[in-house]
């Protein structure tokens, strides 16, 4: 999933974010290049220690109470 969204903030910063000329353009460009960056670093790493996923992963079931 991460690389997913990774290739698709670089189409978008590409697509519409190309007028370097701007000043404002060259920021959301550059703000969607970090994103893919970071994106790219969850799809490498994963989402770490504290993340939903792993809690799930590791939660203790809880016991049933006894009647």
């Amino acid at each position: 999933m991460g690389l997913t969204l990774a290739v698709f903030s670089i189409a978008t910063a590409v697509a519409f974010h190309s007028n370097f000329a701007d000043q404002n353009q060259m920021i959301h460009f550059l703000k969607n290049v970090m994103m893919a960056g970071g994106l790219l670093q969850i799809a490498a790493f994963g989402a770490g220690a504290l993340s939903l996923d792993n809690r799930a992963r590791h939660a203790v079931p809880q016991a049933v109470a006894a009647h």
